[in-house]
């Protein structure tokens, strides 16, 4: 996710889109964002939080293979609907299902872990790795593969879903 999130400024750049262009590709996935995750209660009870954040990884998916694909600005543009799907779904999501599957005295613990990996770690790694892996396949190909491991991201998160603990597991810690 980092990574699509990262290198989509330079994909709109290497289409030949302007700075408004590639502003506006951001506000469009903030302001998909936004009223996603102010109604994320509702959806996950609805939908439950393991499915939104295994669908965080399908729309991020689907964000880079159109970033791959791409011939145009403006079909990457509208694929910034796809970016504020997979960020929304993902990061709280991701939230929601660690706070969910943890004891209440752990929940903001391991909400922070997950933070700390899902984003900020992460956003490391995409801008090291993610620069080296386009400076050797170009800007398309960090994408094609960005959408590979996104679907196997997608996988192996409904596997992981499907085999973890439906109840808050007990584990007995001291509260100082």
């Amino acid at each position: 996710m980092s990574a699509v999130l990262t290198y989509t400024p330079i994909r709109f750049t290497e289409l030949g889109a302007g700075a408004t262009v590639v502003g506006l590709g951001g506000a469009i996935a903030a302001g998909t964002e936004v009223p996603l995750m102010l109604r994320f209660p509702a959806l996950a009870a609805r939908w439950g939080s393991h499915r939104l954040l295994i669908a965080g990884s399908v729309f991020t998916a689907a964000r880079a293979i159109v970033a791959a694909v791409a011939t145009d600005p403006a079909v990457l543009l509208a694929a910034s609907v796809f970016g504020g799907l997979g960020y929304a779904f993902f990061a709280i999501g991701g939230t929601s299902y660690v706070s969910e599957h943890t004891p209440p005295q752990l929940a903001a613990t391991a909400q922070g872990i997950f933070q700390g990996l899902g984003n900020s770690l992460a956003q490391v790694t995409a801008a090291a790795a993610g620069g080296a892996l386009a400076a050797v396949a170009g800007v398309v190909g960090l994408f094609a593969i960005s959408t590979l491991v996104g679907i196997m991201a997608a996988a192996i998160l409904w596997v992981a879903v499907r085999r973890g603990a439906t109840q808050v597991p007990s584990v007995p810690v001291e509260v100082a």
